[in-house]
């Protein structure tokens, strides 16, 4: 994946961050049994209409099975991304906020009001866009 060429906008941002968001939930637990954890092996999508009629549960979501794109993507933002912001705060505001947590619960976990919050949220996004198009 080429993201030398890439124009980046706060809004092509906020979209990678929310599929990282995604991956990191799919992803395995990081420990000493690693090597015991099983990654899911994506079956053809005919098998999983299958199991999804099988299954008692009607109103379940299907599961998502990160693709290797979508995996560079979840390394790309929480390697090189989030050491570009020097805060801690914006951090933890732009991944709660891919995560989707509303702005009142991460305005009462930062303790300030919402709009302090998304006021942050937005100069995070345009700090992080201003040095990704700059090449840092």
């Amino acid at each position: 994946m080429n993201i030398s060429n890439i124009i980046w906008s706060p809004e092509l941002v906020q979209e990678w961050l929310e599929i990282a968001a995604k991956v990191e939930r799919v992803l395995p637990p990081v420990g000493p049994k690693m090597a015991q954890a099983r990654l899911m092996v994506v079956r053809d999508w005919l098998n999983l209409l299958w199991d999804e009629l099988d299954e008692d549960e009607k109103c379940k979501e299907p599961r998502f099975y990160p693709t290797n794109e979508q995996i560079t993507q979840w390394e790309i933002v929480v390697l090189r991304w989030f050491p570009l912001l020097a805060d801690g705060r914006d951090k933890r505001i732009l991944w709660w906020r891919a995560c989707g947590m509303g702005w009142a619960r991460i305005a009462s976990r930062l303790h300030f009001e919402r709009h302090t919050g998304m006021r942050r949220h937005k100069q995070a996004l345009e700090e992080l866009v201003r040095k990704l198009n700059a090449g840092l």
